[in-house]
């Protein structure tokens, strides 16, 4: 929520996604810093307005739409 206050331009912000493998919680592979996987996405209001929220696609992916519209409109995806 500090970088949302910090980062007037910050639309989506998340973390990182970790899994437990039974010997604890690792990071997945393919956490980036610049993408915000679905599960963890915060959007900031006027972002999420902006995009017109997530968009129904027929085989996944309104996560990575969101980025795109999000970037498209000028916001930053951290």
């Amino acid at each position: 929520m500090a970088k949302m206050h910090l980062t007037p331009n910050l639309g989506i912000g998340g973390g990182y996604i970790h899994e437990n493998y039974g010997s604890g919680f690792v990071p997945r592979s393919s956490n980036r810093t610049t993408s915000v996987p679905h599960a963890i996405q915060l959007f900031r209001r006027e972002c999420l307005e902006q995009i017109g929220g997530y968009t129904p696609l027929p085989y996944g992916g309104p996560d990575w739409h969101a980025e795109v519209g999000a970037r498209m409109n000028g916001w930053h995806v951290e």
